[in-house]
């Protein structure tokens, strides 16, 4: 019962949240297209390697802390109930990457994120994808959902030689 109970709060809440995220998201992806680093040789190729459209366009901003569309009250929440990650290293809005400083030049870092990137493409944009990722974040966990999995497993791969 429990478990249908989130699963069905995270669909409402994912659907409610999902359009002021969106637009967060094209905010936050024209600053860092405006401001950010262009890919590295190195990320280029592991961007071409999983298939990212056009990687010469994705731009990296180091940040002392990532900025999160949601307030307070809802991060602390979603931290309680293990929905989300409140605090983190990277994030990946589209074809801009946020990363925290001291891990910006990680290629494990930036690899996760350029998955991201790619199911941002694959999905068709931010609203789809925010969606189904919050959606995963909120029913799941945010380790256990299905877009962090395949980030997480896919960063992993051997990148070109």
């Amino acid at each position: 019962m429990i478990r249908w109970l989130r699963a069905v709060a995270a669909c409402l809440l994912a659907e409610f949240l999902a359009p002021f995220v969106a637009w967060w998201i094209r905010q936050q992806e024209r600053k860092i297209l405006h401001t950010g680093r262009p890919l590295r040789p190195t990320e280029i190729a592991f961007a071409h390697s999983l298939g990212v459209l056009a990687p010469e366009r994705v731009r990296v901003l180091a940040v002392e802390r990532i900025p999160l569309p949601l307030p307070a009250i809802l991060l602390r929440l979603a931290d309680r109930w293990q929905w989300g990650c409140p605090d983190p290293a990277g994030m990946a809005l589209g074809n801009g990457i946020y990363a925290c400083e001291p891990y910006a030049e990680q290629p494990a870092l930036i690899h996760h994120e350029l998955v991201h990137t790619l199911q941002y493409q694959r999905f068709g944009g931010p609203w789809a994808f925010i969606r189904a990722y919050l959606r995963q974040c909120l029913r799941d966990g945010y380790e256990y959902s299905a877009l962090e999995v395949e980030a997480s497993r896919r960063s992993m791969d051997d990148p070109p030689v």
